[in-house]
């Protein structure tokens, strides 16, 4: 597994563990060594975070797979786990809902947080009010009060279901720690 620490791969290390699954893990930073990528790169250039071999067991066949829905759906269907096997009809909608809220809804707002938090960072000091300034609008006029009702729609649901897709821990609940994660 192609592994970039403090990022969005972490799930797929949890849901390693899960399946109780060997697994090896190629540690990532700003320099990546040529020769850990050159196997993963060619199926799927550039090379994204997380990144998987699978080895099937007559080890003929290996898939090479990104994105972290992608890897998470396809082991759990491939070993009957963690999806939406195990779900009764109300379960399998809850389930559906959530795993595409953390990846479609939730993500893609706490990108833009980071990313306005970036271009501050970024911006040379001699003009750096006119992006804070425009990074505090951004915030006050849709980012915070979004996210504000991301987590409060959360919080309900979870006040009368023990997992998001009701009964069972699953691939929705996995793919949601890390924005939750994100937010504190």
């Amino acid at each position: 597994m192609l592994h970039k620490t403090n990022s969005r791969s972490q799930r797929i290390l949890w849901l390693l563990e899960e399946l109780q699954l060997d697994y090896e893990v190629v540690f990532c930073g700003a320099n990546i060594p040529t020769q850990e990528l050159a196997p993963l790169q060619s199926n799927h250039p550039p090379t994204k975070f997380p990144t998987v071999q699978i080895f099937h067991d007559d080890l003929t066949e290996v898939i090479t797979l990104s994105e972290t829905a992608a890897i998470a759906d396809y082991l759990s269907h491939q070993l009957n786990a963690l999806g939406i096997s195990l779900l009764s009809g109300q379960e399998a909608h809850l389930y559906f809902y959530w795993k595409n809220f953390a990846e479609a809804t939730f993500m893609p707002d706490l990108a833009l947080k980071q990313i306005f938090a970036q271009i501050v960072a970024r911006t040379p000091l001699s003009v750096r009010l006119v992006s804070k300034f425009l990074k505090f609008g951004f915030d006050r006029g849709y980012l915070n009060h979004a996210l504000q009702q991301h987590l409060l729609m959360i919080n309900e649901h979870l006040k009368s279901h023990p997992y998001l897709a009701g009964n069972h821990f699953s691939i929705a609940d996995l793919l949601l720690w890390f924005p939750l994660l994100a937010c504190t």
